[in-house]
């Protein structure tokens, strides 16, 4: 019987011993709230836009030199902190495949001051990250979309963790503009269109029985009237053009189109599309275009309504830059 106590007895001391072992192991343990974190918030702004014509000329721009941000830590700085950043072209792969984008590196950006500063004592430095983009060229390459993926790579000064929050990403759409709307027309207005044809839906009168040839006959007394969602009109100039600028006068602005696409043919055939622009909501539009090219077909296509569903044009003039 003294054997049997004496048993029980060990087992229960065994088991308050484990006990006490695994007390000390969970007061032992880090709180991951305790750890000092060097981590970064996402800039404000990350999406740039770009765009260019044909010749090379960057109509929207960014700035040369871009303040992004500073870092940060979560508790007072233990010491005097050095936190270094890197462009990471490794990571856009596995951002692409997450996002189900086609982004490539910006190669003409460089950081101005890849290591930051906090004092001890302090929680975020001083001094702001910044990019500086050095040939804007890259811009015009062809490469619509590009990143640039930037991260905390070293904390130098003992007592901080790299937070998971170490990476942003910085993205560029550069863009071709081969048209948009102008307050002015650039060239000539061509005034002798006695010779001009025009097609609207593929016919020569309107809704009414109107003649497309209205929007040609510089008459603002008269115009077409069109009901369908899509309006397409199409011109033989009987001789090629270069066309710098289309004026659209439609009967009001409650019969206007809220957008219009432009196409040009040299053999009425082979298109080349130059992009839709959305218009204002004036009555009076319009379009300047940048494609420096003679051509004898101009196709126009007007989309959506921007009052009545129903489109109404009294003229329609177009400018040469010859």
């Amino acid at each position: 019987m003294k054997a049997i106590f004496r048993k029980l007895f060990l087992g229960a001391l065994i088991a308050l011993m484990g006990m006490s072992v695994v007390s000390c192991n969970d007061d032992d343990a880090v709180d991951p709230y305790d750890i000092n974190y060097a981590y970064i918030y996402a800039p404000g702004y990350t999406n740039h836009a770009i765009s260019y014509l044909e010749d090379g000329t960057i109509v929207k721009a960014i700035n040369e030199e871009e303040k992004i941000i500073p870092v940060r830590c979560t508790r007072p700085a233990p010491n005097d902190l050095k936190i270094t950043f890197s462009i990471d072209e490794s990571l856009i792969d596995a951002y692409n495949k997450e996002h189900e984008t086609n982004y490539a590196l910006l190669k003409n950006a460089q950081l101005v001051n890849p290591e930051l500063s906090i004092k001890k004592g302090e929680f975020i430095s001083a001094d702001t990250l910044k990019v500086r983009y050095t040939d804007m060229s890259e811009f015009r390459n062809g490469t619509a979309n590009y990143i640039l993926p930037v991260t905390i790579t070293e904390v130098k000064g003992g007592g901080v963790t790299v937070s998971e929050s170490k990476t942003f990403y910085l993205t560029y759409k550069s863009t071709l503009i081969l048209m948009e709307e102008a307050d002015s027309p650039n060239g000539t207005k061509i005034d002798d269109r006695a010779n001009w044809s025009v097609l609207m839906n593929g016919k020569d009168t309107d809704d009414d029985g109107t003649s497309i040839s209205a929007v040609i006959d510089g008459n603002n007394g008269t115009y077409i009237y069109s009901e369908s969602e899509e309006t397409e009109l199409l011109f033989d100039l009987k001789e090629k053009e270069q066309i710098s600028s289309i004026a659209l006068t439609f009967y009001a602005w409650y019969y206007a189109a809220q957008n219009v696409s432009v196409a040009m043919s040299v053999d009425g055939t082979n298109y080349e599309e130059l992009g839709y622009v959305n218009l204002s909501n004036t009555g009076n539009n319009i379009i300047n275009l940048y494609k420096k090219k003679s051509v004898q077909f101009v196709k126009m296509k007007f989309m959506g309504f921007n009052y009545y569903t129903a489109l109404a044009i009294k003229e329609i003039n177009m400018y040469t830059s010859k």
